[in-house]
């Protein structure tokens, strides 16, 4: 069963901004063939595609991802 109204975690926006976020982390992983692993990132991206939300481990990892590697967005 879904969470009741109010308790999604994300809004439309929310998930709008995690998907500019994979897909900045994607284009940045493609850029100079950089062999990091893309394979968490492309799920979640097709989890958010799908209007499920992510987690917020999912959500965390992503934010770190961005800063770890300083990936623009």
């Amino acid at each position: 069963m879904g969470k009741p109204i109010g308790e999604t975690m994300t809004s439309k926006t929310n998930i709008e901004s995690y998907l500019e976020k994979c897909e900045a982390i994607l284009c940045w992983a493609d850029e100079k063939d950089r062999g990091f692993d893309t394979e968490f990132v492309e799920s979640v991206a097709d989890q958010l595609e799908a209007g499920r939300d992510p987690s917020e481990k999912q959500m965390a990892a992503i934010d770190n991802i961005i800063d770890k590697f300083h990936i623009e967005v």
